[in-house]
């Protein structure tokens, strides 16, 4: 099930929610966990179970090293819970990698060996692992105490709006919230509907429509691939992406606020960051702060000197992009985004550009760095990337091929340029925040909820489309 699933939209959400107004907000938790359980259940069937012992095993964890007096019995509690939590996170995720790279090495030395592993990817796993790591690490370092309440706990992990796809939302975010009585419930409801439809017309009016021209782009053999082809391509996932991943945050955001518990932001109008590195700290927020505060800081972050920052941040992006998952087209990707932020500290550093050209110049640079790492994160492997790269300098031609001519029909392609002004808009438009303040302007909500309106319209007629990070 997802947000975007007419079960969702017509059963599940209106049912929970009325339920949740009529009962008692002591059992609130209990109640917000077994419709997580119900929700996860729905896509993830028995990973569930997965789910809830990695929420169990961090509550234990934690717990235990509130209790123990000794330091270094506490550091090594700490160091074998996080070390069982990523553990379960390498299997599931890249043991079958792992075998395909032992395959093709031993073909090459021209040994027989030959072993095939399949593993179905827990939904989520991403995710909600790093939810508790982040636990365990905070409760460590004595930013927070350790839970004892379990049922709460629970809640925080499984929380369904943000447990299949993000936000990565940090226990320090939510605690007060679930300990607390929830404040005014309809208000909440009110002015969270306008962030949710606009997250849905995001997923479905725009990445839905676009994204049917990516994947016919991305759907030609690599053989005959053009320049055209790939172009088209590249900027229809671009924006594809872009407004599905947000459009579920807004979404997340949304029905989170609905019942009571505010999450942070996770997208502020990256595509018009005027630097790579500002586009990191616009694009997937939760994700990037997540790995500068556990991975990059504890390093050393750019604390001893060029190389060792230099190296810090390499090794960060290396990790944030096979954490999207077990292909070397990640890595790739990854390695891009570090080796742009290490051009851009030696090149520009600490200066603020005021001049129109420079800020012009650094657009263009900003675009094609991250357009070229969705080239790369879109291919199948590495070969197909090749393939993409070599299109692209007209290789096989210019004209488009007549798979994506037909895939270009005028409702796409109205929705595609719609899409595309979000390049043109100024960096600090944001309605999805706009729509979360305390008074939005009334215009503003009319809006968002009659373009959910009609996206609500698309869902009732349109096939099933899952989010595209539910693959990570």
């Amino acid at each position: 099930m997802v947000f975007s699933d007419p079960a969702f939209l017509f059963y599940f959400l209106p049912v929970s929610l009325l339920t949740y107004w009529a009962i008692g907000w002591r059992v609130r938790n209990l109640y917000l966990l077994l419709v997580s359980a119900l929700f996860y259940t729905s896509g993830g069937g028995s990973f569930l179970l997965l789910v809830l012992g990695s929420s169990i095993l961090t509550y234990a964890v934690a717990r235990l090293m509130n209790a123990v007096t000794s330091v270094v019995v506490a550091r090594l509690v700490k160091i074998l819970g996080i070390s069982t939590l990523l553990s379960s996170l390498l299997f599931w995720k890249y043991l079958g990698f792992v075998v395909d790279q032992f395959t093709v090495i031993a073909r090459s030395l021209g040994d027989g060996f030959d072993l095939n592993v399949s593993v179905v990817l827990p939904i989520a796993i991403s995710f909600y692992t790093f939810q508790c790591v982040s636990y365990v690490i905070d409760v460590g370092r004595g930013t927070i105490p350790a839970e004892r309440n379990l049922i709460r706990f629970l809640c925080y992990v499984l929380f369904f709006p943000q447990l299949i796809a993000g936000p990565i939302v940090r226990y320090t975010d939510v605690v007060e919230q679930l300990s607390e009585p929830p404040r005014d419930r309809w208000q909440s409801f009110v002015s969270a509907c306008p962030r949710f439809f606009w997250g849905l017309s995001k997923k479905v009016l725009i990445a839905d429509q676009v994204g049917q021209i990516a994947d016919a782009a991305f759907g030609v053999a690599g053989y005959q691939l053009t320049s055209l082809d790939t172009v088209v391509g590249v900027v229809a996932y671009a924006i594809q992406i872009y407004f599905d991943f947000s459009g579920y945050s807004d979404m997340a955001i949304g029905l989170s606020r609905m019942f009571g518990i505010t999450f942070p932001e996770n997208f502020r109008h990256p595509y018009s960051a005027g630097t790579v590195t500002d586009f990191w700290r616009r694009w997937h927020i939760s994700l990037s702060t997540w790995f500068r505060d556990y991975v990059y800081i504890p390093a050393g972050g750019n604390r001893h000197g060029v190389i060792r920052t230099y190296r810090n941040l390499v090794g960060v992006f290396i990790l944030t992009g096979f954490w999207h998952g077990a292909n070397w087209t990640f890595l790739c990707w990854g390695l891009l985004h570090g080796a742009a932020l290490i051009i851009e500290r030696v090149t520009i550093g600490r200066r603020v550009m005021t001049s129109l050209g420079a800020r012009f110049a650094l657009r263009i640079w900003t675009v094609l760095v991250v357009l070229t790492g969705w080239l790369l994160f879109r291919s199948v492997d590495l070969t197909h990337a090749g393939q993409l790269l070599r299109a692209l300098g007209g290789g096989n031609g210019f004209y488009p091929s007549e798979l994506v001519v037909a895939s270009l029909t005028s409702q796409r392609l109205l929705w595609g340029v719609l899409g595309l002004m979000t390049f043109l808009m100024p960096s600090r438009t944001s309605v999805g925040e706009r729509l979360s303040v305390e008074r939005p302007h009334p215009l503003l909500q009319i809006s968002a909820l009659a373009v959910g309106g009609l996206a609500t319209l698309y869902v009732m007629s349109s096939s099933f489309s899952p989010f595209l990070y539910f693959q990570f």
